[in-house]
């Protein structure tokens, strides 16, 4: 079991720009093969969700940049991935990024200067996990965890406040290529 997800948030703009930004609309489409939702969180981030590990990365984080500060996360307990991008001013700033699968040692890729929650967090999990079994990866939860202490949202818990989801879709008016056409996405 397990799920292989992301989400991208970006503050400093509506959810109708992030909307348009990226070629979606409120309301679901039946023909996709992937689930897209979209809520508002408390401290203006606007949130996109997503049951793809990489859209966030490859599509959200870039598209969404030039609109405002953006924080990408996404989770594969399948193979123990976990990864958090920030991007401000345009450009991608800082990456953390965990393989379990390639990554027997338990160690952290850092790219960038990551935000202060980052020192405290990494400390935190890396201490918890010397006390830990093998079988347990600590390391596994230091991109999340730093993606929700900067937007307070992570997969699988209950956001802060008061939020809604709606689902939302392609755009009628977006540009579909002839391989999502074709495969639903």
């Amino acid at each position: 079991m397990g799920f292989s997800d992301s989400w991208a948030a970006v503050r400093g703009c509506t959810a109708e720009a992030a909307l348009e930004r990226l070629g979606l609309r409120v309301g679901g489409d039946e023909r996709s093969r992937r689930r897209i939702e979209m809520g508002e969180l408390p401290g203006g981030w606007v949130l996109f969700v997503a049951d793809d590990y990489d859209l966030a990365f490859k599509t959200w984080g870039p598209t969404l940049a030039p609109l405002g500060e953006v924080v990408c996360c996404g989770e594969d307990e399948h193979v123990m991935c976990s990864e958090a991008r920030g991007y401000i001013g345009g450009v991608e700033v800082w990456r953390v990024f965990r393989d379990g699968e390639l990554d027997p040692e338990r160690r952290v890729e850092v790219v960038g200067e990551p935000p202060p929650p980052f020192a405290a967090i990494r400390e935190e999990l890396f201490a918890g996990q010397a006390k830990e079994v093998e079988a347990v990866d600590h390391i596994f939860d230091i991109p999340p965890r730093l993606a929700q202490a900067i937007c307070g949202y992570r997969l699988g818990e209950d956001p802060p406040g008061e939020v809604l989801f709606v689902d939302v879709s392609l755009s009628r008016g977006a540009r579909v290529g002839w391989l999502q056409r074709l495969f639903g996405g």
